[in-house]
């Protein structure tokens, strides 16, 4: 319907009647002070027409003088920023009239041009013929250009047009100031505003005719700190990382490292922040943030999170002289274990010296020492196992650029192990022949394990010929090759056991049970260093 308006409009303007005759204002002007809204009302009488009519309307560009054409009427009231409202439709009987009451609403004080358009619409629901009242509002005296709100200056410099010369200024009802125009239209002038909402207009001074309103907020009031939520790792070996945290809502976050801002971002409307690829400074880096509310008051400091990263890619490679261990008959069994520090070749880094931390992470075991210092790049420790299972040790330092590594050992029962492979579970069936055939050889078996028996005992006599032996040329070498204790001390469930060696010490850490097991034996070999323990006479 709306799209056969305009021709309808042009038939009204020259007069053509219809059978459907209503009556309305051919034209309406107001000049009026500019006020929040401006109420009037349209009569509009009918001759011979009953039914409904359908009220409608158009505006024109602002323009200072609105011309009757039709085709220029081709805004809705929110495209100017209008708010209107009336009945959209009425019934009206043969010679009445009815009072179409019009409630506008504008931001700015201008003259406005519309067109309320009138349709009855007959009993199938068609439009008959439109007719059409035209609105001129004219509201120009004084308009308030719009201020950027909120704001944290006290001291507002508000600028607007004015066709009166001296005006009255307003701050939430109270006159606070005068402006007198001496040339042209324009002017400027500077208020000083409240902190929180700010409403202000003008008036003429001795009229009722006032601007329209702007309304500001002052905010002088800085926000809280933001807060960091804590990085999951001190020491990183990538060059960026992500921050996150919270802050006042809808505020500009930034983040700094070392002083220096990384990065900005706008704060969620629930004060939720992240930032990635924040870069960091090789070595330490002490990140914080500030916090910039939509008014412009930055915050205090964050507190700050560390992190340190490190473009060197050293580690620690941990080895074991065997992953798989038997446990024979509930006896307790042992393994060694080195630790050597490489750069990212694999490339033992023997001028490296550093404490390494050895610890189980998992499983059932006991390790020989938890801190050594390295020799050489390298470090070795042993641990012992009494129960089946696997056994996680780990290996790091405290030193931020080398990174840790871990290693599994394999206690096992001799139940467990694996059996040969050309093993079988298949049941032969036998005949009688094949048993006398078996009786008959059981003489020949009993023979076999005679002398399986005596070749073992031959080799356990050699074996043992042998081990005193070697034993005795060790003694007869003296103790030049190993670390005698020289000192020990008790502390917490541990002891401190000092070693010597040509004019070298060393201090490592022994469990109960392997101080006692040292004591006993007064010899103990552990990774490349044995210790030999003398009683004092």
């Amino acid at each position: 319907m709306k799209k056969i308006l305009l021709p309808l409009f042009l038939f009204s303007l020259i007069g053509i009647s219809s059978a459907a005759d209503i009556i309305v204002p051919s034209e309406e002007s107001y000049h009026v002070p500019y006020t929040d809204e401006f109420t009037f009302t349209l009569v509009v009488s009918s001759e011979d027409y009953n039914g409904r009519i359908i009220v409608e309307d158009r505006w024109a560009e602002p323009c200072g003088v609105c011309a009757k054409e039709p085709a220029l009427y081709n805004k809705t009231a929110s495209d100017l920023g209008i708010e209107i409202s009336y009945e959209n439709e009425f019934y009206i009987s043969e010679r009445t009239a009815h009072g179409l009451k019009v409630a506008v609403k504008v931001d700015t004080a201008n003259v406005y041009c519309g067109l309320i358009i009138f349709t009855p619409i007959d009993v199938g629901g068609s439009g008959i013929l439109s007719r059409g009242t035209w609105i001129t509002i004219d509201m120009r005296g004084i308009s308030l250009s719009p201020a950027t709100s909120p704001t944290n200056k006290t001291a507002l410099n508000i600028t607007g047009f004015s066709s009166e010369k001296n005006l009255e200024i307003y701050l939430n009802q109270n006159p606070v100031g005068t402006v007198e125009i001496t040339r042209g239209n324009n002017f400027t002038a500077t208020i000083t505003l409240s902190e929180g909402d700010n409403k202000i207009f003008m008036k003429a001074a001795g009229s009722e005719l006032q601007s329209n309103p702007i309304r500001i907020t002052l905010d002088t009031i800085p926000p809280d700190a933001p807060i960091i939520f804590p990085l999951p790792l001190p020491a990183v070996n990538k060059s960026t990382i992500t921050i996150a945290g919270t802050a006042e809502a809808e505020s500009i976050v930034h983040i700094f490292v070392n002083e220096i801002e990384k990065n900005n971002r706008s704060a969620s409307d629930s004060g939720d922040f992240t930032l990635s690829n924040i870069d960091l400074d090789v070595g330490n880096n002490t990140i914080t943030a500030i916090a910039v509310d939509r008014a412009g008051n930055p915050s205090n400091e964050s507190a700050p999170v560390y992190v340190i990263y490190s473009e060197n890619k050293k580690r620690i490679q941990l080895s074991a002289d065997k992953t798989t261990t038997i446990l024979h008959d509930g006896e307790s069994a042992t393994c060694n274990i080195t630790a050597l520090v490489v750069d990212e070749t694999g490339t033992p880094m023997e001028n490296t010296t550093v404490t390494i931390n050895f610890s189980i992470v998992s499983g059932n075991a006991v390790l020989l020492t938890r801190e050594v210092e390295t020799y050489r790049g390298g470090a070795a420790t042993m641990i012992e196992g009494d129960d089946a299972g696997d056994v996680t040790i780990k290996a790091e330092t405290s030193s931020p650029d080398i990174g840790g590594d871990s290693l599994t050992i394999t206690f096992r029962s001799p139940e467990s192990t694996p059996s040969p492979g050309n093993e079988t579970n298949e049941t032969i069936h036998v005949s009688d022949s094949d048993d006398r055939s078996r009786g008959r050889n059981i003489p020949s078996l009993l023979i076999y394990i005679l002398v399986a028996i005596a070749i073992v005992v031959v080799g356990f006599l050699l074996y043992s010929k042998i081990t005193k032996k070697r034993k005795g040329q060790a003694e007869e070498m003296g103790d030049g090759l190993s670390w005698v204790v020289s000192s020990m001390k008790k502390k917490g469930e541990d002891y401190m056991i000092t070693i010597d060696k040509d004019g070298k010490k060393k201090t490592i850490k022994l469990n109960e049970k392997l101080y006692k097991k040292l004591i006993k034996k007064r010899k103990m070999t552990f990774g490349k260093h044995t210790i030999v323990f003398k009683p004092k006479k």
